[in-house]
């Protein structure tokens, strides 16, 4: 399927893996690209691990040669200064190019509110990192300076039980519509590499963003090949 934009492929790891663990991945994933590369042109992969892991991880990454960037999975909603176990944009800002927020755990289980949300994409872009703002429904509140969304329906993450392409890209339709200022609407949700497929023919979504998909290297190795494939699959 040919397309005029990135496909992005954001994988999150959420609280997972030990920094022996996360190193291992790296090593793992540098096998299986040495092994047979692919050809990623018109695909954006971007991980987001453990803040906790961003400085070893960042350096792995050049080593090996990865074609990967980096996103955080949260920003404080304030700046530098007396907020004790907050990770500020400023900190973030020369580890990673993107971070999610607004995450649907972050909202169950931090209670994050709509005016908290704000503040936090204030705030990545004072730092210069581009926010990926998670919403579980087209009718949610979706801050202005925010161009790339995350459609993630609560009900499909970490259940196994994926949105079909169809209905993902029809609330990536009405979010596109309600809000003119987004450029690209990803889906969430118990994305693998068995279903990808689906997901990248399907135009009115412009990527995914796996969890559990992405701690195993082989796994999100493979997924990544989906991707490129079907991408380059004649219409």
């Amino acid at each position: 399927m040919a397309r005029t934009t990135p496909f992005y492929i954001i994988g999150n790891w959420k609280s997972n893996k030990t920094v022996e663990s996360a190193v291992q991945w790296f090593q793992d994933m540098q096998t299986l690209w040495r092994k047979e590369p692919l050809d990623v042109s018109g695909v954006i992969i971007i991980l987001c691990p453990s803040t906790l892991h961003l400085t070893t991880l960042t350096s792995l990454v050049k080593l090996f040669t990865l074609p990967l960037q980096f996103g955080a999975q949260d920003i404080s909603p304030n700046l530098s200064g007396a907020f004790t176990g907050d990770v500020s944009g400023e900190m973030l800002a020369s580890l990673v190019d993107y971070t999610l927020i607004g995450h649907s755990e972050r909202r169950k289980y931090h209670a994050e509110n709509e005016s908290e949300l704000q503040k936090k994409v204030d705030q990545a872009a004072k730092a210069g990192i581009e926010p990926v703002y998670c919403v579980q429904s087209a009718e949610m509140t979706i801050p202005q300076n925010c161009k790339i969304v995350a459609y993630e329906p609560v009900w499909a993450i970490g259940t196994g039980k994926a949105e079909t392409a169809e209905n993902a890209g029809q609330v990536a339709g009405q979010l596109k519509s309600r809000h003119p200022q987004l450029s690209t609407i990803i889906y969430g949700g118990s994305v693998t590499h068995e279903n990808v497929v689906s997901y990248v023919q399907t135009a009115a979504l412009d990527g995914v963003l796996p969890g559990g998909a992405s701690l195993d290297a082989q796994k999100f190795y493979e997924l990544i090949r989906q991707v490129t494939q079907a991408i380059r699959a004649p219409t």
